[in-house]
């Protein structure tokens, strides 16, 4: 695969048709995303998957943590980073100080909040994926495209791993539900303390 040398910036630009229509969408849009933050760690609650990862900033972890122990989960803690100005980031943003933070928290039951302590102490993302649910084919495509080709934007390889794609297309069509498309993910800016990568 040809590729730069060099990676660009994260960058998020929202635009909108109109100003009535950012009126109507964008809090429709917000409410989307905080149910979706939601549904991570009730998922965990509910028995479909051992842990589920947020972001959270400080205040929120301490509203959120009361709401988790009321469900039996713990929360904790596993790495401290930065906010993005443009609130979406494919990457951890480094911490600066005297500048806002944000953690990154795993949600679980105790013994599998400390599986994924470890797991995530041990860079084993096998493991890490296990734990939140992910199928293995899911664990395969993040270590090929992710941890061994280095790519921080998936979405083409997603799109050409779902197709017959032949050497050198530069075009496909994908099909399957609207709400399991992975392009939902670029909504998630309108909440600019969170962070989905990883």
């Amino acid at each position: 695969m040809d590729r730069l040398d060099f990676s660009l910036p994260d960058f998020t630009r929202l635009s909108w048709v109109s100003d009535p229509a950012r009126e109507v969408w964008e809090p429709r849009l917000q409410q989307i995303t905080k149910a979706w933050l939601e549904i991570e760690w009730l998922s965990v609650a509910d028995g479909v998957r051992r842990c589920g990862v947020t972001i959270v900033s400080p205040e929120e972890f301490v509203q959120q943590a009361g709401e988790w122990v009321k469900r039996g989960l713990n929360g904790l803690p596993v790495e401290i980073q930065g906010t993005s100005s443009s609130s979406y980031a494919s990457t951890a943003v480094e911490t600066e100080l005297g500048k806002p933070f944000v953690f990154r928290v795993v949600v679980g039951l105790p013994r599998d909040v400390a599986d994924f302590k470890e797991a995530w102490d041990e860079t084993d993302d096998q493991k890490i994926g296990s734990l939140l649910g992910y199928p293995a084919c899911c664990h395969e495509f993040f270590r090929q495209v992710w941890v061994e080709q280095g790519l921080v934007d998936t979405t083409w390889p997603m799109a050409a791993a779902t197709t017959a794609a032949s050497d050198g297309i530069t075009a496909l069509a994908v099909t399957g539900s609207p709400e399991a498309n992975i392009l939902w993910r670029w909504c998630w800016p309108l909440n600019d303390t969170q962070d989905p990568s990883r």
